[in-house]
């Protein structure tokens, strides 16, 4: 492992419910795990409270009880200047800084801040938005790196290959049937 990292919610949700479903791809999760395990890959309590539904509560319970790391009191005072920051940028919408505030984004990124952790979300940076606070926005400010997960396996050199029993299987398949051209 290179860096370490902290997991924002729709890591979770868009990684493993649209883009890298455990049924499909167990590689990604298996990795995550193994990281989780390791120390490089946490999360947070508030995290964990926003991804929990029925439907996720076999992904969430795979992970070492380790992955969601408490809030401590350098987090805590990271969490003040984030909050002070948010609430004072005169761009943002009331409505927009509302809704940072009050969700998960402002402790990943405190939490972040306080050990020297890389966020890892699918948010986009929008400098220009005012509807929206996005993280990563709000760590250029804070100088917390961010990037996405699919970037953050590339630089941990994870891969994810097809086992012999697939291969197999495709083989097969290819040459029972027609080829399209």
């Amino acid at each position: 492992m290179n860096s370490r990292y902290v997991l924002d919610t729709n890591v979770f949700l868009d990684a493993f419910e649209r883009y890298y479903r455990p049924g499909t791809f167990p590689g990604v999760l298996d990795w995550l795990k193994l990281a989780a395990g390791a120390g490089a890959v946490c999360s947070i309590p508030q995290v964990r409270d926003e991804i929990k539904s029925p439907g996720n509560q076999k992904t969430l319970a795979s992970f070492p009880s380790s992955l969601f790391q408490e809030f401590d009191g350098k987090s805590d005072q990271r969490l003040m200047e984030i909050n002070r920051w948010v609430s004072n940028v005169d761009r943002f919408k009331p409505s927009a800084t509302h809704r940072f505030l009050r969700g998960a984004d402002p402790s990943v990124i405190a939490f972040a801040k306080a050990h020297s952790l890389t966020v890892v979300t699918a948010e986009v940076s929008n400098p220009n938005s005012r509807n929206r606070v996005r993280i990563p926005d709000v760590c250029a400010a804070f100088g917390v790196p961010v990037m996405n997960l699919p970037d953050m396996l590339e630089r941990e050199s994870a891969r994810f290959l097809l086992d012999d029993a697939v291969r197999r299987d495709l083989r097969d398949k290819q040459l029972g049937s027609p080829r399209l051209v």
